[in-house]
């Protein structure tokens, strides 16, 4: 099976800090312990004896891809627990919160059409409908309220990092180079990130099934939330390149 894009991409910065040959640069296997999509980072470093835990990112990566479960009574609630608190809350009273009212319609919709006995359940998202269900909803305009685009800060990602198990400060990205987040403890001479982060809500249709009791194609939804960086900052210093890396130690 082939590596996606982004793992090549780690991969490559792991060989060419691994033959460096710096002896005071050293490559940690066990990763650390801050990205959006797992409970790792993608690079652990010792530099000088003195600990990073490194973000990479491709330059088209999302920053992240997750769904929120949502209930009329409780609100949003994120899918996984791999997100911070304060990415959570920000993006519940800036981005979901605002298509509240547009989730609820929706939901009314599906709930009176046919067959009613099988939509009746949908109180929820996620929820299972008929694809002519959908296909109608989307005819209705009731589909574009809810996919919309909200502009955030860079501090979106800073605090998301920053508060992540111990924090990860330092973020590599393709074509741009390395950043700091928020705390610069090393003081190395990179700059810090800056830039906009578009968050993106949609609801996200999977491919439909035949149901046999209604004799209906079926499909479920999930509500996804994805954040990406919108910035043309460029940094001095980049992992890809081999003639940077000595530049990490700083004294």
């Amino acid at each position: 099976m082939a590596l996606n894009a982004g793992l090549v991409y780690e991969n490559r910065i792991k060989n060419i800090i691994r033959t460096s040959n710096h002896e005071k640069i050293l490559l940690l296997e066990d990763g650390g312990s801050g990205s959006f999509n797992s409970h790792d980072t993608d690079l652990r470093l010792s530099l000088a004896g003195s600990i990073i835990d490194v973000e990479i990112k491709k330059s088209n990566a999302q920053f992240g891809e997750t769904s929120f479960r949502y209930d009329p009574e409780t609100g949003f609630t994120p899918c996984k627990d791999h997100l911070s608190d304060s990415f959570i809350d920000m993006v519940k009273q800036s981005a979901l919160h605002p298509i509240r009212p547009h989730i609820d319609e929706l939901l009314s919709y599906f709930r009176a059409f046919d067959p009613e006995p099988f939509h009746e359940s949908v109180t929820q998202i996620p929820f299972r409908v008929t694809r002519n269900a959908w296909l109608s909803a989307r005819k209705a305009e009731l589909l574009i309220p809810i996919a919309k685009i909200f502009p955030f800060t860079e501090q979106l990602i800073v605090n998301h990092y920053n508060n992540k198990c111990g924090g990860v400060f330092y973020i590599q990205i393709e074509g741009k180079g390395l950043f700091y987040m928020g705390k610069n403890p090393l003081n190395l001479p990179i700059p810090p990130l800056t830039g906009n982060i578009n968050v993106e809500v949609r609801l996200k249709r999977s491919g439909s099934v035949l149901q046999k009791g209604i004799g209906q194609k079926v499909a479920s939804a999930t509500l996804i939330v994805v954040g990406r960086l919108k910035s043309d900052i460029k940094s001095p210093l980049s992992l890809d390149n081999r003639e940077d890396i000595p530049r990490l130690i700083t004294t």
